[in-house]
């Protein structure tokens, strides 16, 4: 009985674990992403702490002007 339950909660557990790093990389890379899944699902602003970790250590911190906006 055991290893049947082991046999359908290991995918679905790959599976979890597949979309939460997508949707934290995701978060990482792009802030208006990472607004829009915090109006969706408010569990996620617990997690503002590692993502601005996790910018700042790529070194992809927030800019008030990004880079190509130059000219303004």
């Amino acid at each position: 009985m055991l290893n049947f339950i082991a046999d359908i909660m290991k995918p679905a557990l790959t599976i979890a674990v597949t979309v939460i790093l997508i949707l934290v990389a995701a978060s990482v890379f792009s802030p208006e992403f990472n607004i829009w899944i915090q109006d969706h699902l408010p569990i996620w602003q617990s997690l503002d702490g590692m993502i601005e970790a996790i910018r700042e250590w790529l070194g992809i911190a927030r800019e008030e002007r990004p880079w190509w906006q130059f000219w303004g």
